[in-house]
């Protein structure tokens, strides 16, 4: 919570930081989940419009967002 809040993605065996993930929400983050084949991240910001970014997380990059309306999304 707070202002550019950051996504710590780390190893669960070692708990070295893997990945940090920022500049791309507000306010904070509700929730983030990976893809199935481990290679994407989704985050979802606390913004007013829930906004959600896909990450290449390896790489720590951006690869899409898409912002929506007020208790519309839900994961």
């Amino acid at each position: 919570i707070g202002r550019d809040p950051p996504v710590h993605v780390w190893d669960p065996i070692t708990m070295q930081t893997s990945s940090i993930l920022k500049g791309q929400h507000s306010r904070g983050i509700s929730a983030v989940a990976f893809s199935n084949n481990g290679k994407w991240l989704a985050s979802v910001g606390l913004d007013d419009y829930r906004t959600i970014v896909i990450w290449d997380w390896k790489k720590g990059e951006k690869l899409g967002s898409q912002r929506f309306f007020l208790y519309c999304f839900y994961i």
